[in-house]
């Protein structure tokens, strides 16, 4: 009676010295869940970059696309201004006043006479309107070449003779000249070579007229 007692006793206090320790075991976190549960620490230092990648192969261009048709013809734009062409080659026995040209409102004109036993060239402008004829001409004989600036003024219908050139004797006297017609609404630019040649009892005048675009 006794031994069955003293068994029972150490029976229960080996069981609970048992409930006690597996309780410890269970409540104790493991090794790793304590890691876990740790701070983190610092950041480590970047990596090196890596190598850059090959680049793609390019493609090949494709073939060029069919000409496009042609655009339509534009409109012809107006007219620009003509130049009136100047020309006279006339003996000095004839000393009729030829007309040249006429371009708008200013008539052109010349005349080969015998002034002093010398072939004298005159050249004579009218203007319908009043106007202005400005010129610088170079003259120029077998002595001497000298340069000259002249204007006049134009009445409506009036004749002027802005520049006579006058061959010597047996001689030639030219004049290269630059004028320019101006009235209230048109500007004309005149560029006349002119000559008397005595020596061949001759005059001539060639030139142009052009009124400005």
């Amino acid at each position: 009676m006794v031994v069955a007692i003293v068994a029972l006793i150490f029976a229960m206090v080996g069981t609970a010295a048992a409930t006690r320790v597996l309780v410890r075991e269970e409540g104790r976190p493991s090794a790793q869940a304590a890691v876990q549960k740790g701070k983190r620490g610092p950041r480590g230092p970047r990596g090196p970059r890596g190598p850059a990648g090959q680049a793609g192969i390019q493609g090949i261009p494709g073939q060029a696309g069919p000409q496009g048709a042609p655009g339509a013809t534009g409109q012809t734009g107006p007219q620009g201004p003509s130049a009136l062409r100047l020309d006279f080659d006339q003996p000095e026995t004839d000393a009729t006043i030829r007309t040249l040209g006429v371009q708008d409102e200013l008539t052109i004109q010349a005349s080969c006479t015998t002034l002093t036993n010398q072939a004298f060239l005159s050249w004579y402008v009218t203007s319908s309107v009043a106007a202005t004829i400005n010129f610088a001409y170079t003259l120029d004989n077998s002595k001497a070449a000298s340069v000259h600036n002249d204007g006049v003024g134009l009445s409506p219908g009036g004749q002027e003779s802005p520049l006579g050139v006058l061959g010597p004797v047996g001689q030639f006297e030219r004049a290269e000249v630059l004028a320019t017609y101006r009235n209230a609404n048109r500007v004309i630019t005149l560029q006349l070579h002119m000559i008397a040649n005595d020596s061949t009892g001759r005059c001539q005048l060639q030139g142009t007229a052009v009124p400005a675009g």
